[in-house]
Order: C-alpha cells, then sequence, then structure tokens
C-alpha cells in the first residue's frame, strides 16, 4: 500500500541544484559529494525505518479487528440469553440489558475503527515514471542523490503525519477493547447472580 507523492517531478530539476561550485577544490569537490551520498544513505533508511512502523500499526489494527470479532460474539451469546427473558422484570435483568447492549455498540465502533485503521492513508513514496528516469539520465549522481533525499523528507513527513494519525486510532480501539473486555467479565458475574437465584 503506497502512494506517490503528487506534483514533484517538476521539482526534481530545482531540487538537484546543491552547493557544489564548480570553483571548488577537489578534496572539497569530494568531501562535499561524500556528505550528499550520506545524507541521501540517510534518507533512505528514515524512510524505511517509518515504512516499518507504519506496516506495524496496520498489523496490530488487523489482528485488533479479529479480536473484536471473537468479542462481538460473546456479547450475541448475551444478547439470546437475554431475548429468552424479555420483558426484563428485576434489577439485574435490566443491568444485563443495559451493558450488552452498550458493549455491543461500543465493540461494533471499535471493530470499525480497526477495520479503517490501515486504509486512512496510503504510504507515501518518491515518483517514479518516464520524467524521473528521464533525471537520472541526464544528472550527476551527487545531483541525483540530492534531488532524492529531498523527495524522501517530503515523504518521510507525510508517512510520520499517517502513522501518528494511525496511533491515535489504534489507541482509541484499544481503549475500548479493554472496557468491552470489562464489561463481559462483569456480564458474566451477573449472569452467574441470576442463575443462582
Amino acid at each position: 500500500m503506497s502512494d506517490s507523492i503528487p506534483n514533484q517531478n517538476q521539482s526534481l530539476t530545482a531540487q538537484s541544484t546543491h552547493p557544489v561550485k564548480p570553483d571548488q577544490q577537489p578534496n572539497d569537490r569530494a568531501e562535499r559529494q561524500e556528505s550528499i551520498k550520506e545524507l541521501y544513505l540517510y534518507a533512505v533508511q528514515r524512510l524505511n525505518t517509518e515504512r516499518e512502523r507504519f506496516n506495524r500499526v496496520d498489523e496490530k489494527a488487523n489482528k485488533l479487528a479479529a479480536v473484536f470479532v471473537y468479542v462481538i460474539g460473546a456479547l450475541l451469546f448475551f444478547v439470546k440469553m437475554i431475548e429468552s427473558n424479555l420483558p426484563p422484570k428485576t434489577v439485574v435483568d435490566w443491568i444485563l440489558v443495559v451493558i450488552t447492549s452498550l458493549s455491543l455498540f461500543a465493540a461494533f465502533f471499535g471493530w470499525v475503527v480497526c477495520v479503517k485503521t490501515p486504509a486512512l492513508r496510503l504510504f507515501v513514496e518518491p515518483p517514479f515514471n518516464a520524467e524521473v528516469i528521464k533525471f537520472f539520465e541526464k544528472n550527476r549522481a551527487s545531483d541525483v542523490r540530492y534531488a532524492w533525499a529531498k523527495q524522501f523528507e517530503k515523504a518521510y513527513e507525510k508517512n510520520v503525519a499517517t502513522t501518528n494519525d494511525k496511533q491515535l486510532s489504534l489507541h482509541f480501539a484499544i481503549s475500548t477493547m479493554r472496557i468491552v473486555v470489562g464489561a463481559l467479565v462483569l456480564l458474566s458475574f451477573l449472569y452467574l447472580i441470576k442463575l443462582s437465584k
């Protein structure tokens, strides 16, 4: 799942201009080119690291969505038990109805959040097309690395913002899951009280 940075092809040429002056000494120029190479490698590393974080959040969201399915199934078991005792006659019956209804709604909402989290936004990557190939062919390696490092920087910033948004959604879903699981424990306790009477 990835997307490209829109309308970036025209900026590649402008970004290829880096402060390597023609009158620089060979040693200075070589040192500058080496620093640009290091910048490029660092930019690639940062983007790949963010991709891993991005993917981990999506994987956690998918796993949590599967857990919510099981929780919803357990809540439906309580729904069937409540249906056989309608209308509610005791305080315990009313508590069972209210907690089960609210928990089922919360579990379904948490499931929706988990399902939508991976599709929130796609991973952004620099463009790769005919214009990019021409740019590579017409420019020196140091120019290409510098321009591409700038592209990676823009992609990195967009992806960090996206991953942070996804993490917020995931944290909300995790909190919802904890509440629903607690409600399930309470429902089980209340149902045992009801059976004991």
